[in-house]
């Protein structure tokens, strides 16, 4: 009887034994869920928007007045100074190229182009900006592999709550090009495949006509209104003009004036005397 009652409690003592060896490797897998599941949830917050520098400029007050409108306002004609004429004539020897230029290969355009340090620049961003109606301006940077539902989602994530739901369309000018969404001959096209790089112009256009005028609102978050910063002034050719460089340029005596008179050549003497 004693032995039975021996044995019956070794049977249940193993029998606990291997229960906890069981369940153990089973609280193993458990915990390992549970990292790999937190290492998810890491991964996923991690994940950042592929636009980056966002800006938003405000639209100008007031617009300057044009180089023509200048140039018709003074009272005698413009003289070129010696440093527009140096660079006409810089353009001019550039300007070889067109259709009076000798007909090379690719390979020897190729040859020539390293040969005269202009060989064509890999870029990897593309910096767009995006004009509203009411003349609003939205920048970033994109890679330059991204397509044009990026910049759509760029657009989205930063509008206000009333035209979260909107619809728009991008489209270039001129010539006046819509950029579809979904745009079959878009699809897959890269910003660098678009002819977007290094930085292009967009503009954006409302399905809701009374959208598009100049004095609606920009429908925009408000955390972006409030980071808002005036658009910068365009380079101006008059302070290029009018810089130092240019001045000193403009006042150093030639050489004809200091050697006297320029003497004829002996072409000309010959037909002179003919």
């Amino acid at each position: 009887m004693a032995d039975t009652q021996r044995n019956a409690t070794e049977s249940a003592a193993s029998d606990s034994y291997a229960g906890g060896s069981t369940r153990t490797p089973t609280s193993n897998a458990d915990a390992q869920l549970n990292v790999s599941g937190l290492e998810q949830s890491d991964s996923q917050a991690e994940v950042r928007s592929p636009w980056r520098e966002v800006r938003l400029f405000l639209p100008p007050d007031t617009a300057g007045p044009s180089t023509a409108s200048r140039i018709a306002s003074s009272d005698s004609d413009p003289k070129p100074t010696a440093a527009e004429l140096k660079a006409a004539f810089g353009g001019a020897l550039l300007g070889r190229n067109g259709p009076d230029a000798p007909l090379m290969t690719k390979a020897m355009r190729e040859k020539e182009d390293v040969k005269q340090g202009r060989v064509k620049k890999q870029y990897t961003d593309v910096r767009i900006r995006i004009r509203f109606p009411s003349r609003h301006q939205l920048e970033a940077v994109f890679p330059i592999e991204a397509t044009i539902s990026v910049a759509y989602d760029f657009v989205r994530s930063h509008l206000n709550a009333q035209a979260q739901k909107a619809s728009f369309i991008l489209y270039q000018t001129p010539p006046k090009r819509d950029l579809g969404e979904k745009d079959v001959k878009l699809k897959g096209k890269t910003f660098g495949e678009m002819g977007f790089a290094p930085q292009a112009v967009l503009m954006l256009r409302w399905e809701k006509a009374d959208w598009n005028t100049s004095t609606s609102q920009a429908y925009l978050s408000n955390a972006l209104l409030q980071q808002a910063s005036p658009l910068p002034a365009p380079h101006s050719f008059e302070q290029q003009v009018n810089s130092p460089h240019a001045a000193q340029a403009s006042q150093q005596p030639t050489e004809e004036k200091a050697t006297g008179e320029k003497k004829m050549p002996k072409w000309l003497k010959g037909l002179q005397k003919k």
